[in-house]
């Protein structure tokens, strides 16, 4: 009578224990199973060609922030044109551990182009804006502006001077008159600067231990643009 008296005791306890059981073993294989959270890159950010650019030269210069990854792994690329807005009919797919590269381009054409990033393991970042350009077509009443060159400073270069003069160079197969956007500052992209300026040289004045990124937009009287690659130097 007694143990009668005492199995709903017995079985309560049971069932408490057999709880506690599984509990247990559940958070066991949770921190045997248990892995680190892969985070993915951040979203790269363009930089160029800018948006609605027309381009003149068939070999175009695609440019890029570099994305961040969380656990300082490895971040390679993959850079995507296409004629078509959705991609679903891919111009080129390319991957690459570099924030710069050049394509060979059709002339007479629109595109789209767009970058993600991913890590060691795979894990994808959120695609970048969405831009789009022209290569030049096939007219012959306007030539585009070809892309600046750089003349001074050189790209990469130190300088010492508290003011220096940026000067570049820039041809049009019309022999149009053409100005200048000046895009200048401590921060890739730099902001504009100057804008339709027509002597190709401007004076800037420097702060030291910094880091200078600058790039030229030409254009023709006919708003056709061409943009040169964005340089920089540094100052001691």
């Amino acid at each position: 009578m007694r143990i009668i008296k005492n199995l709903p005791i017995i079985i309560i306890c049971m069932v408490s224990l057999a709880c506690s059981k599984e509990d247990s073993t559940g958070t066991d294989d949770q921190v045997e199973t248990g892995k680190p959270l892969n985070l993915a890159p951040s979203t790269p950010v363009l930089i160029s060609p800018e948006k609605d650019l027309e381009c003149s030269n068939s070999s175009l210069n695609f440019e890029w922030e570099t994305s961040i990854d969380p656990e300082n792994e490895l971040v390679k690329y993959f850079l995507e044109i296409s004629e078509k807005e959705d991609f679903s009919n891919l111009f080129k797919n390319l991957e690459t551990s570099y924030t710069s590269v050049s394509i060979e381009l059709e002339k007479g054409k629109k595109y789209y182009w767009r970058v993600v990033a991913h890590d060691e393991k795979f894990k994808q970042s959120e695609y970048s804006e969405i831009r789009t350009f022209f290569t030049e077509p096939k007219l012959a009443f306007n030539a585009i502006p070809q892309n600046p060159h750089s003349e001074i400073p050189q790209n990469n270069s130190v300088q010492s001077a508290s003011q220096i003069d940026l000067n570049w160079s820039c041809e049009d197969e019309d022999g149009d008159l053409l100005t200048y956007d000046v895009y200048f500052g401590l921060n890739n992209p730099p902001q504009k600067y100057l804008e339709n300026i027509e002597n190709p040289e401007v004076s800037v004045s420097l702060e030291t231990g910094k880091t200078y990124y600058w790039y030229i937009v030409a254009k023709d009287p006919k708003d056709a643009r061409a943009t040169s690659p964005t340089w920089k130097f540094e100052t001691q």
